[in-house]
């Protein structure tokens, strides 16, 4: 994950964590935390001001993450991880590690 400036278009950070592609990514709203998840079916919530991972989440089968959001004021993250026959889970996790919670949706098209 590459992190730019938008005044200038310089590269700030580089983020090395995932095995395949990113597919979503959510940062929090004062910017100290972005969430990546990518198709290996892991999301990783980076700490930016060291560019290090902080926590790590995962569905069971490590289902590709489709997409990601962060509350308004930071404290939890949803992500979508979403598998081929249509069946997705929806886990919540809090953005410190302390509490998480998945559904498992059946049947999605």
């Amino acid at each position: 994950v590459l992190v730019w400036s938008m005044p200038d278009g310089a590269l700030i950070k580089t983020l090395k964590g995932h095995l395949k592609s990113v597919r979503a990514l959510a940062w929090a709203p004062d910017a100290s935390w972005l969430a990546s998840g990518g198709d290996e079916g892991e999301v990783l919530i980076w700490s930016v001001g060291d560019a290090e991972v902080r926590m790590s989440l995962h569905d069971s089968l490590r289902t590709p993450v489709k997409a990601l959001a962060a509350a308004r004021d930071g404290t939890w993250l949803a992500a979508l991880f979403a598998r081929a026959n249509g069946d997705a889970c929806l886990a919540f996790s809090h953005a410190d590690g302390s509490q998480s919670t998945a559904w498992a949706v059946t049947g999605v098209s």
